[in-house]
């Protein structure tokens, strides 16, 4: 399983309090003992403070883990990372296949959740102010 787990609040420049927090991972043999060990599954890169809304799937002999993440002060984006065990992961924001760009998604997206139907890939994810103006749904291309 992998989470999010907080990890401070700071003020900010203009005095605000800023929420770090990045995603963690936890392991079971059953769906009531889980064990954390404090492992981060993904975390911080220079100028970032908020990771989160961890979406995983397996495709083909890898995993793919989508989430959101907030860098340099900007809204929130939507990243990727990979990884063959589903252990260790390797962040590569830039190869997340998804952007803001249209209308509702000027400012911001986020909270990607993955899903299989019909032997497609799904990605439902919010738009600017968290989704105020409703979800978007894109399809995985090859």
């Amino acid at each position: 399983m992998n989470y999010v787990s907080g990890v401070k609040w700071n003020r900010n420049k203009s005095g605000e309090l800023q929420s770090y927090y990045h995603i963690k991972s936890a392991i079971a043999n059953d769906p009531f003992e889980w064990e954390r060990k404090g492992k981060v599954a993904i975390d911080f890169k220079e100028n970032e403070t908020n990771i989160a809304r961890p979406s995983v799937i397996k495709i083909g002999n890898k995993y793919f883990m989508w989430y959101s993440y907030i860098a340099n002060g900007n809204k929130y984006r939507i990243g990727m990372a990979v990884s063959s065990d589903a252990k260790n992961w390797q962040r590569k924001d830039n190869l997340s296949g998804i952007h803001p760009g249209d209308q509702w998604t000027k400012k911001m997206i986020c909270y990607p959740s993955i899903f299989k139907k019909n032997g497609c890939i799904y990605m439902l994810y919010n738009g600017d102010d968290f989704g105020l103006k409703g979800f978007g749904l894109a399809k995985l291309k090859n």
